[in-house]
């Protein structure tokens, strides 16, 4: 239960609502003084980020046999959330700026 691939893919559960946080809430106090676009830079960081711990918690499982239940409901999870995310806040992206 406890394994790298069901950590990388936690690790990805994480990284989705940073990801939105980074497009959508420009205003946040946390975020002053930052011009947007390195905002988007770090939107877009986080979600090659996110797809390498994708391809790397796949390999490990299937290569050192670490496959576990969940990981099997973790993993198509995060997977849906970070594209849920990516798309969302692409789509909110015209109205935070």
């Amino acid at each position: 239960m406890y394994n790298v691939p069901n950590l990388l893919a936690f690790i990805r559960l994480l990284m989705a609502p940073l990801m939105y946080m980074l497009l959508v809430d420009r205003d946040w106090s946390i975020f002053a003084g930052i011009h947007y676009s390195w905002l988007d830079y770090g939107a877009a960081f986080l979600f090659v980020l996110a797809s390498a711990t994708d391809f790397f918690d796949g390999y490990i499982a299937r290569t050192f046999n670490q496959v576990t239940t969940l990981g099997a409901i973790l993993d198509p999870l995060a997977d849906k959330m970070l594209t849920l995310a990516g798309f969302l806040g692409l789509m909110m992206l015209d109205r935070a700026s």
